[in-house]
């Protein structure tokens, strides 16, 4: 079973907005058994790749929600 790295990056205006991509990427890394964090404007995970649908659904949700 291998991982898969994600990497983000952000924009001032996102960060306005309430956007931490550490916050959002960490949480959703967690609830799939994976890692992640960084900073609020670049941010990056790993994560099982079985997890990856599952990863991308939640951190679409954390991330729409701001």
């Amino acid at each position: 079973m291998g991982g898969v790295k994600v990497s983000s990056r952000g924009n001032q205006d996102l960060l306005r907005k309430g956007l931490n991509l550490a916050e959002a990427l960490s949480d959703a890394a967690k609830e799939v058994g994976g890692t992640g964090g960084g900073h609020d404007i670049a941010a990056g995970a790993f994560i099982p790749v079985s997890q990856m649908n599952e990863f991308l659904k939640i951190l679409d949700f954390k991330m729409a929600s701001k």
